[in-house]
């Protein structure tokens, strides 16, 4: 048994819509399954119902639906992502890699969703006995040539967003790194943040950024060359804080957190 277990600090966000019961399940059963012989899989459902207090036993049906564990053909049931996320002392840019092979072999497992819960790099930083790193001292040179876009992750996650290697986020920054300079995504990025995007804001930075690129790079109508530029950006940057502000009231309805320096505690019913 490891004396470890990596854990994403921003678990409670993603896995929010969870009841604190499924929260618990989903928790206990990730450390026991590293106390596997197998780490990562129980044997069968029953070795993992028999191993699970009975109140958690109940929330096994939520996670198979979730993903979080798989059935697999002989029986064993899985911790979905346990291989990549667990296992080896790997870089920052070997593990992205398995990850990046095992979403494009999704088809073939059928082991891969969304709901998994993977540790952000400060998570791998801080585990005990753990080499890993994510300065750009500590990467391969290869690392950086075969992925464009690891600056730019390396960027977002200092400012508190976790794109999780294969999901959709990621595969958004892939395709904005063929379409446009990765130092120009970069550029684009700090003058968000200048401008007050917060960070944590994955929405707001990557796809603000994305976008003021993408626009950049649009053929101008006719129709909109009268338009002051002032205009369209006090426009641009008005529907920046309507989502900032709907994304922070969604936070509140789910979890209660609220910032003072937001302003006033919206009126909105707990969920």
């Amino acid at each position: 048994m490891r004396a470890y277990h990596r854990v994403d600090p921003l678990m409670d966000e993603r896995k929010s819509h969870y009841t604190p019961a499924q929260f618990g399940a989903f928790l206990k059963v990730q450390l026991l399954a590293g106390r596997q012989t197998r780490r990562g899989s129980f044997r069968s459902m029953t070795a993992l119902r028999g191993a699970l207090p009975v109140a958690y036993v109940r929330q096994i049906d939520h996670l198979l639906t979730e993903g979080d564990l798989v059935v697999r053909d002989d029986g064993a049931v899985y911790v979905d992502g346990w291989d990549e996320w667990q296992e080896g002392d790997l870089t920052v840019g070997d593990r992205m890699a398995r990850l990046r092979n095992r979403h494009r072999n999704a088809t073939v497992t059928g082991s891969v969703t969304l709901t998994v819960t993977e540790p952000s790099p400060a998570a791998i930083r801080s585990s005990v006995g753990v080499g890993v790193g994510i300065s750009g001292s500590d990467e391969p040179e290869n690392a950086r040539d075969s992925e464009p876009e690891f600056p730019v992750l390396q960027w977002l996650n200092a400012h508190g967003c976790y794109v999780r290697p294969g999901n959709g986020y990621h595969q958004k920054l892939v395709t904005a790194c063929e379409r446009h300079d990765p130092d120009e995504l970069l550029a684009t990025l700090d003058r968000l943040s200048a401008a007050g995007v917060p960070n944590g804001d994955v929405k707001g930075l990557l796809f603000g950024a994305i976008d003021q690129l993408d626009a950049s790079k649009r053929p101008i109508l006719p129709s909109l060359q009268s338009v002051d530029a002032a205009e369209r950006a006090e426009v641009r940057n008005r529907r920046v804080n309507e989502d900032i502000w709907k994304r922070r009231e969604e936070q509140y309805r789910f979890t209660g957190a609220w910032d003072e320096s937001w302003g006033p505690t919206p009126e909105v019913a707990p969920a």
